[in-house]
């Protein structure tokens, strides 16, 4: 994922959820982001598959399909 589609991708709260990760502040990702370091690339990237991936998988979760092949939404708890 290069550094346009990482920046096409991010939402609001990445810079910080990557700054926990790291141990620096929200202020040094956006720095470092700016100056493409491997390491918040690579957390940022972390962040954004990870976020996609337990999005799908969620809603994979919640459709069920019913005898008819209409699908409707269930919470599973």
């Amino acid at each position: 994922m290069t550094a346009e589609e990482i920046k096409d991708k991010m939402e609001i709260g990445d810079y910080i959820l990557a700054a926990k990760l790291l141990g620096i502040s929200p202020e040094n990702v956006r720095t470092r982001f700016v100056r493409k370091k491997e390491d918040v690339m690579n957390a940022l990237r972390a962040i954004i598959v990870n976020r996609e991936t337990f999005i799908q998988g969620y809603q994979n979760l919640l459709e069920v399909k019913t005898k008819k092949g209409k699908k409707t939404k269930m919470i599973p708890f």
